[in-house]
């Protein structure tokens, strides 16, 4: 479906005073691999640097204007070709528009093109076309009997009656779907499923159709408001929907939903505010645009460390601006939080429900079984880009803890001190075995408890201490980890223009 430009219904009206002066303009910019340009100095006959401008004036009352803004010489040649650079881009493009109301025709007519352009593959199948033959025979037997029974009839009331035929339609392998039964627990038609079942099968459909009947074409999927009537559930479930189609192709959409921004490279959201449209700059903006203040949300920052447990964050939000000092003016700015999660699953709960939020997530879980499984179904689960997710796996070595990140003086100290242990009895913990195991294995050997309440209170003693302390409390492992983790999150702080602000 594709809709065109009315300037009456879509200029904007406080810029329409003159019509013979006003106009849209809109600029594509399309890129070009090495076969698409050898592909153009071929059918074209000019030749192009990979980079493709065109511009495209709607006026009230003449036709649009095709130009391309080629510097130089190149401005003419190139625009006395528009004609032809226009078929080019046309015949490898396909553009499929979704509105915001999406309805069960729409979905029907979309299956319908779809099911049509799979069975046209049955008109060259030998097999189904000597099918066909055969029913065809079987029918045309049948229909011979009719005729001749009521050929007798009209011979008896029609003068001159010399014959009847019965022209039927033929056996088409082309079949129009009537119905679209979903079973997502219930079977039903899905003319009588909710909005987002309706919304989830029409972008599914969609996707389909741009994988498999426009191979050879970029497909562009534009969706005006994807969580229109929706559910949050439903949004979360469209938003994997829309990811999965955007790893192949293009995607627009236009959204007021949090939910359905792109995070990791602000740039990319496009706000239109005053008749303007403008890429972001700053998470700020979105959150503005958005209407989002600091009183509707969970945290006011824009961007946010998931930890699994409260001394996993009060360790990161001292640790990270060791290694680099821009993050502790992000930190103090209100920038950058942390929050802890109560575990690794929480830190799913949380990241799906901050999703709901105008905010940039990173997440640090244990580099055990469990903070394995939790970064998988992060990323499964479409929460968290995999590069915005660290395993705390000191040396390389899986199945470790937070708090193997500390150094054996830091532990000798805390242990000695806070808990009148033999420190000089401490080993180098196990390369092999997570950190709470070889605690309370220690903690064993000098005669004390190892329950949890023990366990829980070695790692606050253990945390205050580095709070307190003004020397270096971290194990040479850890450097690289904390490093990369602070590497990423500037990273992206600069990537969406926040790097000004620390």
């Amino acid at each position: 479906m594709v809709r065109k430009y009315d300037w009456e219904r879509d200029f904007p009206l406080s810029l329409s005073g003159d019509p013979q002066r006003s106009y849209s303009a809109i600029r594509f910019e399309f890129q070009l691999d090495e076969a698409e340009v050898a592909d153009f100095k071929r059918e074209v006959g000019l030749s192009v640097n990979g980079v493709l401008p065109i511009d495209v004036r709607f006026h009230a009352r003449k036709p649009p204007i095709i130009s391309i803004p080629k510097p130089g010489k190149g401005n003419k040649t190139y625009s006395a070709k528009s004609a032809e650079i226009a078929d080019f881009i046309q015949n490898r493009i396909h553009f499929i528009y979704v509105p915001a109301v999406r309805t069960v025709e729409q979905s029907m007519s979309v299956m319908n093109q779809l099911v049509s352009e799979r069975l046209g593959a049955l008109e060259t199948d030998p097999d189904y076309i000597a099918l066909l033959d055969r029913l065809a025979q079987k029918r045309e037997s049948y229909l011979k009997e009719v005729e001749s029974s009521v050929s007798k009839r009209l011979e008896s009331y029609l003068a001159g009656f010399s014959g009847i035929e019965l022209q039927s339609e033929a056996l088409l392998p082309r079949a129009r779907v009537e119905d679209v039964l979903i079973d997502d627990g219930t079977r039903t038609s899905l003319r009588q499923k909710g909005d987002g079942v309706k919304s989830i099968v029409s972008l599914a459909m969609l996707h389909d159709v741009a994988e498999h009947t426009y191979p050879d074409k970029q497909v562009i999927l534009a969706i005006e408001e994807p969580e229109a009537h929706l559910h949050p559930d439903a949004i979360h479930e469209i938003r994997k929907v829309l990811r999965g189609v955007a790893e192949r192709r293009q995607v627009l959409l236009t959204t007021h939903s949090p939910i359905l921004i792109n995070r990791t490279k602000v740039s990319n959201n496009i706000l239109v505010q005053n008749n303007r449209a403008h890429p972001t700059q700053r998470m700020e903006d979105l959150r503005n645009c958005l209407g989002v203040r600091p009183g509707d949300n969970m945290t006011s920052a824009a961007y946010c460390v998931l930890v699994e447990g409260l001394t996993d964050e009060r360790f990161f939000r001292w640790a990270l601006p060791l290694v680099e000092p821009r993050l502790k003016v992000a930190i103090d700015n209100g920038l950058l939080t942390f929050r802890h999660t109560g575990g690794g699953n929480g830190v799913e709960a949380t990241a799906k429900l901050l999703l709901n939020e105008p905010i940039v997530l990173f997440a640090v879980v244990d580099g055990d079984n469990a903070g394995k499984g939790s970064r998988d179904k992060l990323v499964s689960d479409q929460l968290l880009p995999v590069e915005n997710i660290t395993l705390t796996t000191p040396g390389g070595h899986f199945n470790k803890e937070l708090e193997d990140l500390l150094s054996e003086d830091t532990h000798r100290f805390v242990l000695g001190r806070h808990f009148g242990l033999d420190a000089s009895k401490f080993v180098p913990w196990s390369q092999s075995a997570k950190w709470s195991t070889q605690a309370k294995s220690f903690l064993r050997t000098q005669g004390k408890s190892d329950d949890a309440r023990t366990i829980d209170g070695l790692k606050v003693a253990l945390i205050e201490h580095l709070e307190r302390s003004e020397v270096d409390c971290l194990s040479d492992d850890s450097i690289p980890i904390l490093k990369a983790l602070a590497n990423q999150i500037v990273n992206v702080l600069e990537q969406n223009h926040e790097i000004s602000l620390v």
